[in-house]
């Protein structure tokens, strides 16, 4: 049977000529595009913005960590943290950038140096965003906070627990928040900051974020207790403050109570000397609790101090 010869026509070599040829143009067309998916585009100009990008963010940690302490106390403008806030937002953003500038056009110990003070004020940014948003957290908080405290001290226990349990996960958020605002600046390698005046700011937002959190800490314990043993404290209060307006309480069986002994000792752990601006709010409340025992070892009721624990209000 003879073998069938098959011939490529000249159509059908015009048309392979043109499928190669869009092939071609698709290829130059998207290369560009896969080339910018690999690599970015950088700019060795945005090395220079380190230096300003440094300074804004000390100044935002300087004010942050001031709006967080202060949110706790005393009203402070939510436009302004939230202002402070969005600037640390983009400055961090920045600073990422010009993280990614060094790394794909800066070599030798240049590198190094510029990077690790790039990190430092990554984390100064990082800690100034935490700061705003625990500031706003706790700004929205802190009227429920006086008025569950204020309640408490007067033995109101239900009432002073059911309006902490309205902010319970606010304070314990801005709590979080706080921590990991000190963590970030505890990351800060003070000697790859670009100056001793940003050391000294970055020291210093650091301590009022730490005396914050001790603050924190001790509101935390407090309400923990009560929480946890409602009634035994609301027992133990209404004797307290029974004694203090000198009626006599035969406080043998209350503290025989196997609930009142646990709630008594758990709050000896109870330290105001770290409550800072709550020194007063802690201590009031851990001396009322420890009170009816005092008066008990005293061997006369209302003698161990009438007003225990009573200290001065801070004035900050």
């Amino acid at each position: 049977m003879p073998k069938l010869r098959h011939s490529i026509s000249a159509r059908e070599v015009a048309v392979l000529g043109i499928v190669l040829l869009l092939l071609l143009l698709m290829a130059a067309f998207f290369h560009p595009l896969i080339s910018l998916g690999s690599k970015r585009r950088v700019n060795p100009e945005k090395v220079k913005d380190l230096a300003p990008l440094a300074e804004l963010s000390v100044r935002s940690i300087n004010l942050s960590s001031d709006l967080a302490y202060e949110s706790l106390w005393s009203d402070v403008k939510d436009s302004e943290i939230l202002e402070v806030e969005a600037k640390s937002e983009l400055t961090f953003s920045s600073l990422m950038e010009v993280e990614d500038v060094v790394k794909e056009t800066v070599g030798g110990s240049l590198r190094e140096r510029l990077l690790n003070a790039t990190y430092c004020y990554e984390n100064v940014s990082s800690a100034s965003i935490n700061a705003s948003e625990a500031a706003y957290l706790l700004d929205q908080a802190r009227p429920s906070l006086m008025l569950a405290l204020d309640l408490l001290l007067k033995g109101n226990v239900s009432e002073a627990l059911a309006i902490w349990n309205g902010i319970e996960s606010k304070v314990l958020e801005s709590r979080k928040l706080v921590g990991d605002a000190i963590s970030s600046l505890i990351e800060v390698d003070r000697s790859s900051l670009l100056s001793e005046a940003h050391e000294q700011v970055v020291n210093g937002s650091q301590s009022k974020l730490e005396q914050l959190a001790d603050e924190l800490d001790q509101i935390i314990s407090l309400f923990l207790l009560v929480k946890e043993r409602p009634q035994e404290v609301e027992k133990i209060l209404e004797a307290a403050l029974s004694l203090e307006s000198g009626a006599y309480i035969d406080l043998k069986e209350l503290l025989e109570e196997e609930g009142v002994k646990a709630a008594i000792q758990a709050s000896e752990n109870l330290n105001p000397g770290k409550a800072g601006r709550f020194a007063y709010h802690v201590g009031r409340f851990k001396a009322l609790m420890q009170f009816p025992c005092a008066c008990q070892q005293a061997g006369q009721q209302g003698d161990v101090g009438s007003g225990a624990g009573r200290e001065e209000r801070p004035d900050d």
